[in-house]
């Protein structure tokens, strides 16, 4: 008897909290999932010297491999034999950038994906997230791998989004 009672009491102490937890959580004003492709107004540039550019591609599904044309999948080779991106929405589209692909270059690529600007004036605090899957091998994501946020549009802060993140 003892037991189906701390089970009972067990599960409904986990409900309780997660209950809890999920209404202390904001509910999204925006959210974009790639579904059809790179949003119009979006810009994918590479700001580096190279002749070679290194550009964000839209993927459609993670799971086709190089099947699918114009999508360069990092994860799809011998050598780093990973499975696909599984982010929530994966099957749906997302974005990828293949630093490997275009072979050496004579200088690191600085390949960004800018958004097209947003009003968050009414908001009194913005919190981003993602899904993401990311591999390092020569240069550290800690130092690499950064969003840059404006409210201007002239002036950036930096934020380190995979902080510890390095090729160690």
């Amino acid at each position: 008897m003892r037991q189906p009672i701390q089970r009972s009491l067990l599960f409904t102490l986990s409900f309780l909290v997660m209950g809890i937890l999920n209404a202390q959580l904001p509910t999204p004003f925006w959210t974009e999932d790639f579904t059809d492709g790179i949003p119009a107004g979006w810009a994918t540039t590479d700001a580096s010297t190279n002749t070679l550019k290194v550009y964000w591609t839209w993927c459609l599904n993670p799971f086709l491999g190089d099947s699918d044309p114009g999508c360069s999948q990092p994860w799809d080779d011998a050598l780093n034999g990973q499975v696909p991106f599984r982010a929530t929405t994966a099957t749906t589209g997302f974005v990828v950038v293949d630093s490997d692909d275009p072979g050496d270059l004579p200088n690191n690529h600085i390949s960004q994906l800018t958004t097209t600007p947003f009003n968050f004036a009414d908001k009194n605090q913005v919190f981003i997230s993602f899904q993401t899957h990311i591999g390092v091998y020569i240069e550290n994501a800690d130092a690499n791998a950064i969003l840059r946020v404006s409210t201007n549009g002239i002036d950036w802060t930096e934020y380190t989004i995979f902080p510890g993140l390095t090729t160690t």
